[in-house]
Protein backbone atom coordinates (compact mmCIF):
# COMPACT_ATOMS: atom_id res chain seq x y z
CA UNK A 1 0.00 0.00 0.00
CA UNK A 2 1.41 3.95 -0.67
CA UNK A 3 2.25 5.64 2.26
CA UNK A 4 -0.31 8.32 0.90
CA UNK A 5 -4.16 8.87 1.33
CA UNK A 6 -5.37 7.45 4.30
CA UNK A 7 -4.17 8.10 6.99
CA UNK A 8 -5.28 5.18 9.19
CA UNK A 9 -3.74 3.13 7.08
CA UNK A 10 -0.35 4.77 6.68
CA UNK A 11 -0.54 5.19 10.64
CA UNK A 12 -0.93 1.26 10.31
CA UNK A 13 2.37 0.60 8.58
CA UNK A 14 4.31 2.65 10.35
CA UNK A 15 2.86 0.41 13.44
CA UNK A 16 3.85 -2.45 11.46
CA UNK A 17 7.42 -1.97 10.45
CA UNK A 18 8.83 -0.51 13.56
CA UNK A 19 7.48 -3.23 15.55
CA UNK A 20 9.35 -5.68 13.41
CA UNK A 21 12.57 -3.71 13.37
CA UNK A 22 11.87 -4.32 17.21
CA UNK A 23 12.18 -8.12 16.76
CA UNK A 24 15.22 -9.78 18.47
CA UNK A 25 17.14 -11.29 17.02
CA UNK A 26 16.42 -8.84 14.13
CA UNK A 27 15.57 -10.06 10.33
CA UNK A 28 16.13 -8.96 7.48
CA UNK A 29 12.95 -6.86 6.17
CA UNK A 30 12.83 -6.35 2.95
CA UNK A 31 9.63 -3.75 1.51
CA UNK A 32 8.16 -4.59 -1.74
CA UNK A 33 6.54 -2.56 -3.58
CA UNK A 34 6.93 1.03 -6.31
CA UNK A 35 3.98 2.90 -4.23
CA UNK A 36 4.92 6.11 -3.10
CA UNK A 37 6.28 6.22 0.11
CA UNK A 38 7.57 2.58 0.38
CA UNK A 39 11.26 3.94 -0.30
CA UNK A 40 11.12 6.64 2.28
CA UNK A 41 9.68 4.09 4.45
CA UNK A 42 12.58 1.83 4.21
CA UNK A 43 15.10 4.57 4.77
CA UNK A 44 13.56 5.73 7.48
CA UNK A 45 13.56 2.15 9.05
CA UNK A 46 16.88 1.08 7.97
CA UNK A 47 15.56 -1.86 5.74
CA UNK A 48 15.82 -3.21 2.39
CA UNK A 49 13.73 -2.30 -0.29
CA UNK A 50 12.45 -4.07 -3.57
CA UNK A 51 10.41 -2.09 -6.16
CA UNK A 52 10.53 -4.01 -8.95
CA UNK A 53 7.08 -6.07 -8.91
CA UNK A 54 5.10 -7.36 -11.46
CA UNK A 55 1.55 -7.12 -12.67
CA UNK A 56 -1.12 -9.30 -14.09
CA UNK A 57 -3.22 -8.45 -17.13
CA UNK A 58 -5.52 -6.11 -14.85
CA UNK A 59 -2.68 -4.24 -13.72
CA UNK A 60 -2.59 -5.55 -10.69
CA UNK A 61 0.17 -5.93 -8.13
CA UNK A 62 0.67 -9.98 -8.63
CA UNK A 63 1.31 -12.35 -5.48
CA UNK A 64 3.51 -14.83 -7.17
CA UNK A 65 5.91 -11.90 -8.15
CA UNK A 66 6.09 -10.82 -4.71
CA UNK A 67 6.46 -14.57 -3.73
CA UNK A 68 9.61 -14.98 -6.28
CA UNK A 69 11.41 -11.95 -5.61
CA UNK A 70 11.48 -12.19 -2.37
CA UNK A 71 12.92 -15.56 -3.21
CA UNK A 72 15.26 -14.21 -5.40
CA UNK A 73 16.35 -10.65 -2.35
CA UNK A 74 16.45 -12.97 1.03
CA UNK A 75 19.90 -13.53 2.35
CA UNK A 76 18.25 -16.57 4.33
CA UNK A 77 16.75 -20.05 3.49
CA UNK A 78 13.76 -19.36 5.75
CA UNK A 79 11.39 -16.00 4.57
CA UNK A 80 8.50 -14.85 6.62
CA UNK A 81 5.89 -13.44 4.41
CA UNK A 82 3.92 -10.66 6.52
CA UNK A 83 1.23 -8.22 5.51
CA UNK A 84 1.92 -4.33 6.39
CA UNK A 85 -1.02 -4.11 8.67
CA UNK A 86 0.01 -6.86 10.93
CA UNK A 87 2.31 -5.72 14.26
CA UNK A 88 4.66 -8.60 15.91
CA UNK A 89 6.05 -8.64 18.78
CA UNK A 90 8.55 -10.84 20.98
CA UNK A 91 7.28 -13.94 20.76
CA UNK A 92 7.67 -14.73 16.76
CA UNK A 93 11.76 -15.15 16.58
CA UNK A 94 11.63 -17.69 19.28
CA UNK A 95 8.83 -19.47 17.62
CA UNK A 96 10.22 -19.16 14.19
CA UNK A 97 13.48 -20.77 15.54
CA UNK A 98 11.51 -23.52 17.26
CA UNK A 99 9.79 -24.32 13.67
CA UNK A 100 13.23 -24.06 11.97
CA UNK A 101 14.91 -27.20 14.45
CA UNK A 102 11.84 -29.02 14.29
CA UNK A 103 10.87 -29.36 11.10
CA UNK A 104 12.69 -30.08 7.63
CA UNK A 105 10.48 -28.03 6.02
CA UNK A 106 7.44 -26.51 6.23
CA UNK A 107 4.77 -23.76 6.28
CA UNK A 108 3.10 -22.11 8.74
CA UNK A 109 -0.42 -20.25 9.08
CA UNK A 110 -2.09 -18.39 11.83
CA UNK A 111 -5.62 -16.98 12.21
CA UNK A 112 -5.92 -13.29 12.92
CA UNK A 113 -5.70 -11.31 16.30
CA UNK A 114 -7.84 -7.86 15.38
CA UNK A 115 -7.28 -5.04 17.54
CA UNK A 116 -8.46 -1.99 17.19
CA UNK A 117 -4.92 0.52 16.83
CA UNK A 118 -6.34 4.01 15.66
CA UNK A 119 -3.10 5.90 16.19
CA UNK A 120 0.69 5.44 16.34
CA UNK A 121 2.15 3.11 18.92
CA UNK A 122 4.27 4.12 21.69
CA UNK A 123 7.33 2.04 21.00
CA UNK A 124 9.38 3.99 23.28
CA UNK A 125 7.11 2.91 26.13
CA UNK A 126 8.34 -0.71 28.00
CA UNK A 127 4.75 -1.62 28.32
CA UNK A 128 4.32 -1.22 24.13
CA UNK A 129 3.46 -5.10 24.03
CA UNK A 130 1.03 -5.20 26.46
CA UNK A 131 -1.06 -2.21 25.08
CA UNK A 132 -1.21 -3.64 21.69
CA UNK A 133 -2.25 -6.99 22.68
CA UNK A 134 -4.56 -5.03 25.48
CA UNK A 135 -6.78 -3.90 22.38
CA UNK A 136 -6.82 -7.35 20.65
CA UNK A 137 -11.00 -7.75 20.23
CA UNK A 138 -11.23 -11.06 18.60
CA UNK A 139 -9.26 -13.96 17.02
CA UNK A 140 -10.00 -15.27 13.62
CA UNK A 141 -9.39 -18.85 12.73
CA UNK A 142 -9.69 -18.74 9.16
CA UNK A 143 -7.71 -16.30 6.68
CA UNK A 144 -3.80 -15.69 7.96
CA UNK A 145 -1.80 -12.44 7.49
CA UNK A 146 1.49 -14.23 6.91
CA UNK A 147 3.37 -17.15 7.11
CA UNK A 148 6.67 -18.71 7.21
CA UNK A 149 8.40 -20.82 4.71
CA UNK A 150 11.19 -22.27 2.84
CA UNK A 151 12.92 -20.39 -0.20
CA UNK A 152 11.15 -21.24 -3.24
CA UNK A 153 7.93 -23.42 -1.62
CA UNK A 154 5.77 -21.38 -3.31
CA UNK A 155 7.50 -20.32 -6.95
CA UNK A 156 4.59 -22.35 -8.60
CA UNK A 157 1.89 -19.97 -7.07
CA UNK A 158 -0.99 -18.73 -9.49
CA UNK A 159 -0.84 -14.93 -10.47
CA UNK A 160 -3.34 -13.87 -7.99
CA UNK A 161 -3.97 -10.12 -7.37
CA UNK A 162 -2.04 -8.99 -4.37
CA UNK A 163 -4.77 -8.09 -2.05
CA UNK A 164 -8.23 -9.25 -3.18
CA UNK A 165 -8.71 -12.40 -1.34
CA UNK A 166 -8.68 -16.08 -1.47
CA UNK A 167 -5.12 -16.65 -2.38
CA UNK A 168 -4.36 -17.78 1.50
CA UNK A 169 -6.79 -20.46 0.53
CA UNK A 170 -4.76 -21.53 -2.26
CA UNK A 171 -1.08 -20.78 -0.18
CA UNK A 172 -2.54 -22.94 2.76
CA UNK A 173 -3.71 -26.28 0.59
CA UNK A 174 -0.65 -26.09 -1.69
CA UNK A 175 1.47 -28.26 1.53
CA UNK A 176 -1.04 -30.62 1.81
CA UNK A 177 -0.74 -31.36 -2.31
CA UNK A 178 3.05 -31.87 -1.71
CA UNK A 179 3.36 -33.75 1.43
CA UNK A 180 4.46 -30.57 3.42
CA UNK A 181 2.87 -30.08 7.03
CA UNK A 182 0.82 -27.00 7.33
CA UNK A 183 1.73 -25.85 10.89
CA UNK A 184 -0.76 -23.38 12.77
CA UNK A 185 1.70 -21.06 15.03
CA UNK A 186 -1.93 -19.04 15.98
CA UNK A 187 -1.02 -20.24 19.72
CA UNK A 188 2.63 -19.51 19.98
CA UNK A 189 2.65 -16.33 18.57
CA UNK A 190 0.79 -13.14 18.65
CA UNK A 191 0.57 -11.43 15.12
CA UNK A 192 -1.86 -8.77 15.86
CA UNK A 193 -4.03 -7.42 12.83
CA UNK A 194 -5.05 -3.98 12.78
CA UNK A 195 -8.54 -3.26 12.05
CA UNK A 196 -9.52 -1.97 8.78
CA UNK A 197 -12.02 -1.61 6.24
CA UNK A 198 -12.55 -3.89 3.28
CA UNK A 199 -9.91 -2.23 0.95
CA UNK A 200 -10.70 -4.37 -1.72
CA UNK A 201 -14.11 -6.10 -1.62
CA UNK A 202 -15.31 -6.52 -4.95
CA UNK A 203 -12.77 -4.51 -6.46
CA UNK A 204 -11.20 -5.99 -10.08
CA UNK A 205 -9.36 -9.15 -9.64
CA UNK A 206 -11.30 -10.42 -6.83
CA UNK A 207 -13.24 -12.50 -9.00
CA UNK A 208 -10.07 -13.62 -11.19
CA UNK A 209 -8.47 -14.58 -8.17
CA UNK A 210 -12.15 -16.84 -7.20
CA UNK A 211 -11.43 -18.70 -10.79
CA UNK A 212 -7.73 -19.41 -10.13
CA UNK A 213 -8.63 -21.68 -7.41
CA UNK A 214 -11.15 -23.32 -9.75
CA UNK A 215 -9.87 -27.44 -9.35
CA UNK A 216 -6.50 -26.57 -6.64
CA UNK A 217 -7.63 -27.61 -3.23
CA UNK A 218 -7.65 -24.40 -0.40
CA UNK A 219 -7.33 -25.12 3.47
CA UNK A 220 -7.64 -22.52 6.21
CA UNK A 221 -5.61 -22.41 9.37
CA UNK A 222 -7.66 -24.88 10.98
CA UNK A 223 -7.22 -27.68 8.66
CA UNK A 224 -3.39 -27.58 10.15
CA UNK A 225 -1.69 -31.09 10.11
CA UNK A 226 0.38 -29.29 13.43
CA UNK A 227 -0.84 -26.70 16.15
CA UNK A 228 2.33 -25.21 17.89
CA UNK A 229 1.83 -23.39 21.19
CA UNK A 230 3.95 -21.28 23.28
CA UNK A 231 4.28 -24.00 25.28
CA UNK A 232 5.54 -26.00 22.70
CA UNK A 233 8.17 -23.17 22.05
CA UNK A 234 9.43 -22.95 25.88
CA UNK A 235 10.04 -26.93 26.03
Amino acid sequence: MPFKGNQLTITHQHNSIHSWTLLDPRPEIILFGYEEGVAEAAEQYGVRHVPGIGVNELGNLSMRSIFREADKAASNDWIAYIDTDVILINDFMPTVKYLINKYPNFSSCAGRWDADIQSPVDFSSSTWEKSVLDRVFKQHNKGSDYCIYRRGFYHSMPDFSIGRGHWDGWRMGYPKTVGVPLINTQGAISAVHQKHGHRWSGQPGTQRNVALLAGVPSAWVADADIFVTKKDVKK
